[in-house]
């Protein structure tokens, strides 16, 4: 990844400029993130008191329906 940024659009989205390793795709390229799972990773030391992770697609399921039912109350009222 090159860089990221939050666009200007409505609504905003974040976006990243990627080049990729493969010579196929020469140049860069930018994606944007909206409703992605797609996030950076950085590596940390698992410490003792840490909790395992959970499933990544479950918790997003699960904000994903939080979002739905807070839409759906204000457009209710």
């Amino acid at each position: 990844m090159l860089r990221t940024y939050v666009s200007r659009t409505m609504p905003e989205e974040r976006v990243i400029v990627v080049k990729y390793d493969d010579t196929r795709w020469t140049g860069t390229y930018s994606h944007g993130l909206r409703g992605s799972p797609v996030r950076m990773i950085t590596e940390k030391k698992k410490q003792v008191h840490d909790k395992p992770s959970s499933d990544p697609r479950i918790d997003a399921e699960q904000r994903h329906k939080k979002r739905l039912a807070r839409l759906a109350r204000q457009l209710g009222e």
